[in-house]
């Protein structure tokens, strides 16, 4: 079985189930609101907290170049290890869809998939995520060039 990855909203995150190996980027807006993921064959999580925008606003943590290292170191150190990545947010749509997406461009050649409904990538992070991957050695493929 190849990699694939898996964009759910928070609720179907708790109640996800898979029967091999897989991994988990869990995406909340603050860091006291993190659903409860199953560890049944769960090979690793990542749990990042980060608001649904795309400009700074005052109480609200925006997503930055560490959230995106963290989540390419994540996906360096779990994608041969994995079957599934299931990346969730709290509504499944846009924070979630971005990092599907940018990870798909460069695992697996095609994002096309999280840019259609009812996906709408958060820009600030697909864009941040895209940005920060090409300057890193474990980010470079031949799907690079084809934007």
């Amino acid at each position: 079985m190849g990699n694939q990855i898996v964009v759910l909203n928070r609720f179907e995150a708790e109640d996800f189930y898979c029967g091999h190996s897989w991994g988990c980027i869990s995406i909340a807006t603050t860091a006291d609101d993190f659903p409860r993921i199953r560890r049944d064959y769960r090979h690793d999580l990542l749990q990042l907290a980060f608001a649904d925008i795309t400009i700074p606003a005052d109480n609200y943590i925006l997503f930055h170049d560490d959230h995106a290292h963290d989540i390419l170191d994540f996906v360096t150190r779990n994608w041969e290890d994995i079957d599934t990545l299931m990346v969730h947010c709290d509504a499944g749509i846009s924070r979630s869809s971005a990092v599907a997406a940018a990870i798909a461009h460069f695992k697996l050649g095609d994002e096309s998939e999280f840019f259609d409904e009812p996906f709408d990538p958060n820009t600030r992070v697909y864009q941040t995520l895209r940005e920060v991957a090409t300057g890193r050695s474990d980010y470079q493929s031949d799907f690079d060039d084809e934007d």
